[in-house]
């Protein structure tokens, strides 16, 4: 997964992968893959460039007013990456996930993006690992 986002003004941004329940559907014979982040980061990491203390593993509301999410969509932990200043503009955080060992259909995910110069989230794939 990346996320890239962009401001050109001060302000209160934030973002949130809330993910509960990563999970992807895969075929019936195939074992269904579940993040919940509940105890850890169940082998997701920063990558790319974007420092690992840039994603945080967090319960409740965010530390900058009026932007993230109140808490977890369910359970306790979400994965939080601060976007207020300092952290923009023209930032771009990598979150990679472990390997999947089946082909995967579809990923479903949460997620809270709040704020005037948000930026855009985007999720991409490889094939080669």
């Amino acid at each position: 997964m990346k996320t890239k986002k962009s401001s050109h003004r001060a302000g209160n941004l934030a973002l949130a992968i809330l993910l509960p329940t990563l999970s992807a559907a895969l075929p019936a014979h195939a074992a269904e893959h579940v993040v919940t982040f509940e105890t850890n980061l169940d082998g997701w990491m920063a990558t790319e460039g974007s420092s690992s203390s840039d994603w945080a593993r967090r319960a409740g509301g965010t530390p900058s007013g009026y932007t993230g999410p109140t808490g977890a969509r369910a359970g306790q932990w979400y994965l939080y990456l601060e976007s207020s200043y300092p952290n923009y503009p023209r930032k771009i955080a990598w979150l990679q996930s472990p390997r999947f060992e089946e082909a995967v259909s579809r990923v479903t995910f949460y997620y809270h993006m709040y704020g005037s110069d948000m930026g855009a989230l985007a999720l991409e794939t490889s094939a080669d690992g």
